[in-house]
């Protein structure tokens, strides 16, 4: 009778160990995993703005006035339009009388404006602000991104 080393099993002290070491592999690995899809919503939120704001200055810069809502990115322009324009320090109104002929769009790829994520607010063309006149930003939201940043501040 042999009480040898032939024992094929694991003590409970190495499996104790296992799970530690699995316990801390999973807080190291998860919070990147569930913050993927966040981060990949912000970027994607990001190129969208990006693209909308490209879109307004092109308008801008075909018909000689900054558009008065971001559905005129998408839809041709009558002749007399009214877009917004800076005179001074402040904005005002300009008619563009030739601006259906003037108006190369649509401006963006896709048929509707984009929607904002859920969460994210609503996105707002700014036309009372002459520092900011023409920019696209989003508005009615206070959440941060991962980054720390506020997403109004985008």
């Amino acid at each position: 009778m042999s009480h040898g080393t032939d024992n094929k099993g694991f003590t409970l002290i190495e499996m104790l160990m296992v799970l530690v070491i699995i316990a801390i592999l999973a807080v190291i690995v998860l919070p990147r995993i569930m913050n993927g899809r966040r981060r990949a919503t912000e970027e994607a939120t990001r190129q969208t703005l990006a693209e909308l704001n490209r879109a307004v200055e092109e308008f801008e810069a075909d018909v000689g006035c900054y558009p008065t809502g971001l559905a005129d990115l998408l839809t041709r322009v009558a002749a007399n339009y009214v877009g917004k324009a800076i005179a001074a320090t402040t904005v005002v109104d300009v008619t563009a009388p030739d601006a259906d002929t003037l108006w190369k769009g649509p401006y963006l790829k896709a048929t509707t404006v984009p929607p904002v994520p859920i969460g994210f607010g609503s996105w707002r063309l700014v036309t009372d602000t002459a520092s900011l006149l023409g920019m696209v930003n989003i508005t009615g939201t206070t959440r941060i991104a991962l980054d720390g940043s506020n997403y109004t501040d985008w």
